[in-house]
């Protein structure tokens, strides 16, 4: 079995035991103090490399120079024939690591299940026996030579420094090859020795050019009607030719870090097996391609453009019921009104986690109409996280307040300059952040701000973990903590608040363990009643009327701060024997 430069080719079942095994292995690669190590105590020890087939075995021996041991004062890792003796499944993934480059990074964002994974299905308990037979990891700097049999590979990665140290014509004769990874390939022309060797493979579908110094694809590849998954990440290509939308069956295109990459074909519509188009959609392009919307079976997608034809308005995403994860959806100053931000039905988007709203530029009024806009953008109750950035309406949705918004636990509002009110946010029973940047209209946060209504009695933010509030230039009061409010918080940062002239106590916040405050010099002193027991540490800076009540034991407040066991004023520590 193969990875590739970005992916690692794994049935879901298996990939959080994989990747602690991977972490493992590269913990153990990248530790700087080396020492050869009795064979017993190796962690790929011979019951384990047993499993390998031989040109893998082979490797493993020629790692037998780097094998180390951990320094002294570093925590040892589980053994990996440990972990594998425990997981009958693991055998294979063994066979994953032997094909990589000694400073690889793998990391959980890398996890991509494609191919592999549905052959890995079919095949069940023969999975192994079938991968030592028909896959080949090569880590010769000189990559294949004239004695290597390729006519039974089924899925190769090549490591090498430079295209002139290969053979492309062996490949030729690999007729039967599904996977074809490319390692640390550089040099020019990478494109012209692939272009002849391409028309034969046939059967590839799995093809990764990642970091290689590829401009353009070559023509050949449009004759590989069967290619499911191409890599491109970090090359410096240009552009993808009109006839890429006749790779009728990919159903991954990677093309994160193309910094030369002009746009996507105009007829990439046509691609309606596409699954996960992945790359920085806002960095990397102006508009969103012709009729994305057709394509129903994407997955990933990281924005949305929205844009002022229809071919790239907002309903465009009207259809695109199977997008997860996360989704920012851009521009949103070019929705029409509030019927066209209703068609994108975004509740419906039920796989999504993340979703963020962003507006390019700020009015220099509020804008009304932006009002209806994004309550009529309501994502369904399951999402996870929240962010919406230079909206220009006077008051935010009312449904960012629903406890029916039962999994959330991040919200950003950053750049809302005209929302006079916050919305009753405390009511939203797993929310664990909230960060307001920048509400420049709030004037007041009152007992509205934890529950709607002011008799209820249940507790307020019953999960928040982290509070800040910055850039509030017209905030002059903070009122209405109550016992049993905020029963979780551990982090409370305010900034930059000049108006600022009365916070609330916070004796309830029993969790408290870092409390911040900058850039409020109107603030005249410290909370009535006591700071909270639990705080560990506390940081002022630029609020000469705090500094003043707070830096010595002359001043009023130092009762409060001389048991707090970290304060700095001004970015000074200040210690209670001063």
């Amino acid at each position: 079995m193969t990875l590739g430069r970005r992916a690692l080719f794994l049935s879901p079942f298996i990939s959080g035991m994989l990747l602690q095994l991977l972490l493992q292995v590269q913990w153990l690669r990248r530790v700087k103090k080396r020492k050869i190590i009795p064979e017993a105590d190796v962690s790929l020890n011979r019951k384990t490399e047993s499993l390998l087939p031989s040109s893998v075995s082979t490797l493993a021996q020629k790692r037998e120079e780097e094998k180390i041991i951990p320094e002294a004062d570093s925590e040892v890792p589980v053994e990996l024939d440990i972990i594998i003796e425990k997981q009958g499944y693991m055998k294979e993934c063994v066979l994953y690591c032997a094909l990589f480059p000694c400073d690889y990074e793998f990391s959980r964002d890398t996890l991509y299940g494609h191919g592999l994974q549905q052959m890995m299905y079919k095949l069940g308990n023969d999975k192994t026996e079938f991968l030592n037979k028909h896959s080949l990891g090569v880590r010769h700097r000189n990559g294949l030579d004239s004695e290597t049999d390729v006519q039974k590979i089924q899925h190769l990665s090549l490591i090498f420094e430079g295209i002139d140290k290969i053979n492309f014509d062996i490949l030729r004769n690999s007729r039967h090859l599904k996977t074809l990874l490319l390692h640390q390939c550089s040099g020019s022309g990478l494109e012209n020795l692939l272009h002849d060797v391409l028309l034969e493979l046939k059967s590839l579908t799995i093809l990764d050019l990642s970091c290689t110094e590829i401009v353009e694809l070559p023509s050949s590849l449009e004759c590989l009607k069967g290619l499911k998954y191409l890599d491109l990440s970090e090359t410096p290509i240009r552009r993808l030719p009109e006839w890429t939308d006749s790779l009728c069956n990919l159903e991954t295109l990677i093309l994160v870090g193309c910094l030369n990459l002009c746009g996507l074909p105009k007829c990439m519509y046509k691609m309606i097996k596409l699954q996960h188009l992945v790359l920085d959609i806002a960095r990397q392009l102006q508009s969103m391609p012709i009729g994305i919307g057709k394509l129903t079976n994407l997955q990933t997608l990281s924005a949305f453009l929205v844009g002022k034809k229809d071919s790239n308005r907002i309903t465009q995403l009207r259809n695109m019921n199977k997008l997860k994860g996360s989704l920012c959806i851009l521009k949103l100053e070019n929705i029409l009104n509030k019927d066209e931000a209703r068609d994108a039905r975004l509740h419906d988007k039920l796989h999504l986690t993340k979703l963020d709203f962003v507006w390019s530029d700020l009015q220099d009024a509020k804008v009304m109409s932006e009002e209806e806009i994004l309550e009529h953008l309501q994502p369904h109750f399951g999402l996870q996280e929240l962010k919406i950035v230079s909206y220009g309406g006077g008051s935010l949705p009312s449904w960012i307040s629903d406890p029916s918004f039962t999994q959330i636990t991040s919200i950003t509002l950053y750049g809302c300059r005209y929302c006079e009110r916050l919305p009753s946010l405390g009511e939203l029973p797993s929310l664990k952040i909230l960060n307001i940047v920048d509400m420049d209209e709030l004037v007041v946060i009152d007992r509205l701000f934890y529950q709607q209504q002011a008799n209820q009695r249940q507790n307020a933010f019953p999960r928040l973990e982290k509070l800040s509030f910055d850039g509030m230039s017209n905030l002059e009061i903070w009122t209405g903590i109550e016992e049993g409010h905020f029963p979780c918080l551990q982090l409370l940062m305010i900034g930059f608040c000049p108006r600022l002239t009365a916070l609330p106590s916070l004796s309830y916040l029993n969790s408290l363990l870092h409390l911040e405050i900058c850039d409020c010099p109107k603030l005249p002193c410290l909370p009535e009643g006591r700071l909270p027991s639990s705080l560990k540490c506390l940081m002022m800076k630029d609020c000469p009327k705090l500094k003043e009540r707070c830096y010595s034991e002359q001043g009023e407040d130092w009762a409060k701060v001389m048991s707090v066991p970290t304060l700095y004023i001004d970015n000074q520590k200040i210690s209670s024997n001063q």
